[in-house]
């Protein structure tokens, strides 16, 4: 196992930032023995942890000197050698509690591998998004931000396939992530913040991503409570631009294809004015989304700060010009406060 760690090791520090060594690597065929370490019952978690990294290496496009990535297609080689099935298996394998630094590297690698509909598809086939649910449950009881951002990393990814929305929203996915959610939100008080707030950012973007093109997710964030939460992440994380983004695309998704959930947003949280202060914060961030996410709930002036430069169709289905577009009113519940 030492020197199956070693040279994995070799291959992750050769693949980092080196576009020519990942192609070299995956030409030679690297991805066979690496996929090997993750099947094999002797593999200790340093040989592991190991072939983890020269996964993600191989897999991630960070080489500045070339203009073109083969990270994809590396992925794909991975994914067709069986990495997909592997990494589920050696995740199955390792308990979060025990060892939640080796779960990390486990989810992060397999979130690497899943680059297409099909990848995405089998690793759910294979277990992995009750494994990834279970292990999210399991990072917010122990409080690590480490392995709380890599689980909802991961099942953001997965459900970016729409065939995965509703296995992940039916085994319970909305309460976990809502869950999560909320205990890093508490926990955002301690000094460093950000790393709270990164793990409910990637929670709302896995969210935002089941509710797309998918209302009946939307239908039951409605039933469950989803969107006070959201919204309170959003109020409590003003200055968190990818958390502000992830909240206002939520948002936007929850109601285009389901208008009976625009009075729950509305009428009980402060939605509107949040994305008015998002824009207003965070202009290159969130301009266009919370734009978009106002328009589908039917606020007035929903494009200040945004300038189109073709007409637009407002909720209320007219075609209006940049120009006849005014000034933006006070939310429906009031001003808030900017600090």
């Amino acid at each position: 196992p030492r020197s199956v760690a070693d040279c994995a090791a070799v291959v992750a520090a050769a693949c980092t930032r080196n576009e020519a060594c990942k192609g070299a690597f995956i030409k030679a065929g690297v991805e066979t023995p690496l996929i090997a370490v993750f099947v094999d019952a002797a593999s200790d978690a340093r040989a592991l942890r190991h072939a983890c990294a020269a996964v993600k290496a191989l897999t991630t496009g960070d080489d500045p000197r070339e203009p073109a990535s083969g990270a994809f297609t590396h992925a794909r080689a991975m994914a067709k050698a069986g990495a997909a099935s592997a990494l589920c298996v050696s995740l199955t394998a390792v308990e979060a509690s025990e060892d939640p630094v080796l779960c990390a590297s486990l989810t992060t690698a397999l979130k690497h591998v899943a680059v297409n509909d099909d990848i995405c598809k089998e690793i759910a086939e294979r277990g992995g998004v009750a494994r990834l649910l279970e292990t999210l449950q399991t990072s917010a009881s122990l409080g690590d931000a480490k392995l709380a951002r890599a689980c909802a990393a991961c099942l953001r990814q997965l459900a970016g396939s729409d065939g995965n929305k509703s296995l992940i929203v039916n085994a319970g996915g909305l309460a976990v992530l809502t869950h999560v959610v909320n205990v890093f939100g508490a926990r955002a008080g301690d000094a460093d913040a950000d790393r709270f707030h990164s793990v409910q950012e990637q929670c709302v973007g896995c969210l935002a991503a089941l509710l797309l093109k998918n209302p009946e997710g939307a239908a039951r964030c409605g039933a469950e409570g989803v969107f006070e939460p959201v919204v309170d992440a959003m109020s409590r994380a003003r200055a968190h631009k990818g958390l502000q983004r992830q909240c206002a695309m939520f948002l936007r998704n929850a109601v285009v294809r389901n208008p009976e959930n625009v009075p729950l947003i509305l009428n009980n949280t402060d939605a509107e004015a949040l994305l008015r202060l998002s824009k207003k914060n965070h202009p290159k961030e969130c301009v266009d989304v919370a734009s978009a996410a106002m328009r589908d709930l039917g606020c007035d002036n929903y494009n200040e700060g945004w300038r189109p430069t073709t007409a637009v169709m407002g909720a209320d289905g007219v075609v209006r010009t940049p120009e006849e577009l005014g000034d933006e009113p006070v939310g429906v519940n009031g001003p808030i406060p900017e600090e």
